[in-house]
């Protein structure tokens, strides 16, 4: 696999973009339809703009897990590696994802997801420089949660006991980290796009015109 040789790497997780099935918020007051086009178009932009293999590989964990040619045909990237999302909740996922990148060898993580269109390369450039100097790095989100999370060590308590989806996770997440007096640092807070009240009259023609 092309991040086996790596050693810092980052793993984004996607959902394939089928109505009913992403968005399910904005698809209440939007339609379907609009709420796939949007997730669609936002997490291409996002992982085009955070696709740098001379800097770092990377790994596309998709969800569902039998959609594989379904997501590589979606998002058209090659140099990636591709991998299933596991079963379980959202911390499950992640902490698998993270487990198994560091047992091929990886000795940086970085993880982001496809709701924060403000997510660049830079961004994730600046996670995997501060993790030379720190445990972990969280880039938090203004729902409560975070938006990326870096790891020197895979760290299965970050994600243990944990009420996903709520505005509690980042604060969680914190308390476990000073719990196991891990050293972290903190990005620029960032918005999530998870209802239509998210969503700015030009967002969608913008993806568009970047895609």
């Amino acid at each position: 696999m092309p991040y086996r040789d790596r050693e810092s790497i980052l793993i984004v997780f996607v959902k394939y973009p089928e109505p009913g099935k992403v968005k399910t918020r904005i698809a209440r007051e939007l339609g379907s339809e609009s709420a796939t086009e949007i997730y669609s178009q936002m997490a291409k932009r996002i992982i085009g703009k955070v696709w740098r293999p001379d800097a770092y590989g990377t790994v596309i964990y998709f969800d569902p897990p039998d959609r594989e040619k379904d997501v590589r045909l979606w998002l058209g990237i090659d140099n990636v590696s591709y991998e299933p999302q596991s079963p379980g909740t959202i911390g499950d996922r992640m902490s698998n994802a993270f487990e198994r990148v560091f047992s091929e060898g990886a000795e940086k993580t970085v993880l982001i997801g496809t709701d924060v269109p403000e997510i660049t390369g830079d961004t994730v450039s600046s996670a995997f420089r501060l993790l030379e100097e720190t445990d972990v790095v969280l880039g938090p989100a203004e729902d409560g949660g975070y938006y990326l999370m870096g790891l020197k060590n895979y760290e299965p308590i970050l994600f243990e006991d944990i009420d996903w989806g709520t505005n509690t996770v980042f604060n969680r997440t914190l308390n476990h980290i000073i719990e196991k007096n891990l050293s972290h640092k903190f990005l620029d807070t960032l918005k999530d796009v998870d209802t239509a009240e998210d969503i700015d009259p030009g967002m969608l023609t913008r993806l568009r015109a970047e895609e």
